[in-house]
């Protein structure tokens, strides 16, 4: 289908700019009327069709075999009996040998009857042991929608509160009313952040410390325009192989900073995560120094404890380094 793209961004300041926003807006949507075939227009059965399949893409289909008449085709049509139940196949014979053309679909495997033996050859394997179906898939036409807004707060040079809401709706089929009620999501976050604030009470000099507290919470309809999580985010929460594929999640997590000295730098941070039956807990520990002329080091420790269902599993990983420049030989 021919696809409109249109999107915009506001963004301010108030209160002396210790109040900041960001609005976007971003809308795509398919012309079902202008569709991108070489027929270039949906017949009105086709138009029902799609209509009745709702969000399902395999439901929105037609048949794919066309009698064309004999010596005309490359396929020929075969009735058997399978489970005390005709049933009838295609079997491909070559150019100008059958009776029939015929366009095949992957549907999954597991899910179709035949194989692809080569550029438009399929041969029948069996009912559910294959790849493809002899139909011809119609495309659905969809529209997604995602507002976001932003919002800052900054009270001070070091400290800052962000907020962010998002809600987003997919219609998968928009020309037809069947599975709409899971069309809007919504999404949330909350952090808050201290950037290198002096300790000094009762005018001692304690050093700098930094904290950043972040919660996050997506519900099972919201669809993002583009990614959601970071490339490592399996492995930062440990994720199972077998944890369910949704975009539901809830997370809140603490990191923090501290430098007594210059030379030393103290890191460490707790979290948990949670996505429908998969619960995470995680928490890291980081000593560096680099005392300069004397010596640079490491030590760092992280855990991560994961559970779903009734599978457990732990993940440490520590390091240590040491080095020291002893001269240019």
């Amino acid at each position: 289908y021919t696809r409109n793209v249109y999107s915009g961004v506001s963004t301010g300041k108030m209160f002396d700019k210790t109040f900041d926003f960001r609005v976007s807006y971003y809308h795509e949507e398919d012309d079902p009327n202008k569709i991108l075939e070489s027929e270039g227009i949906l017949s009105e059965d086709e138009i029902q069709v799609i209509k009745d399949a709702g969000d399902d893409p395999l439901s929105a289909s037609i048949d794919g075999a066309i009698y064309v008449g004999d010596t005309v085709g490359y396929y020929a049509k075969i009735d058997t009996v399978i489970d005390d139940q005709d049933y009838s196949y295609y079997q491909y014979v070559g150019e100008g040998n059958g009776d029939y053309v015929v366009s095949f679909s992957s549907v999954g495997s597991g899910l179709g009857d035949y194989y692809r033996e080569g550029l438009g050859i399929y041969r029948w394997v069996g009912i559910g042991r294959g790849e493809y179906l002899p139909i011809e898939l119609l495309p659905l036409p969809s529209k997604q929608q995602l507002l976001d807004v932003q919002m800052g707060y900054q009270p001070f040079k070091n400290f800052r509160v962000n907020a962010e809401a998002a809600t987003s709706y997919l219609d998968r089929n928009i020309i037809s009313p069947i599975n709409d009620k899971n069309n809007q999501g919504n999404a949330f976050s909350l952090s808050a952040n201290l950037e290198q604030a002096e300790l000094k009470p009762l005018n001692l000099d304690l050093g700098l410390l930094t904290f950043a507290l972040n919660s996050k919470y997506i519900d099972q309809k919201f669809q993002p325009i583009d990614r959601l999580n970071q490339p490592d985010f399996i492995r930062y929460w440990n994720l199972l192989p077998d944890t369910k594929e949704t975009n539901q999640e809830e997370s809140i997590e603490f990191k923090t900073t501290y430098l007594p000295w210059s030379w030393l730098h103290l890191n460490g941070g707790v979290g948990r995560f949670k996505k429908v039956a998969f619960n995470s807990f995680r928490y890291n520990a980081e000593a560096l120094v680099d005392a300069q002329d004397w010596f640079k080091g490491s030590v760092k420790h992280e855990f991560i404890k994961s559970s779903q269902l009734s599978t457990n599993n732990e993940w440490i990983r520590q390091s240590a380094d040491l080095a020291k420049d002893i001269g240019i030989f």
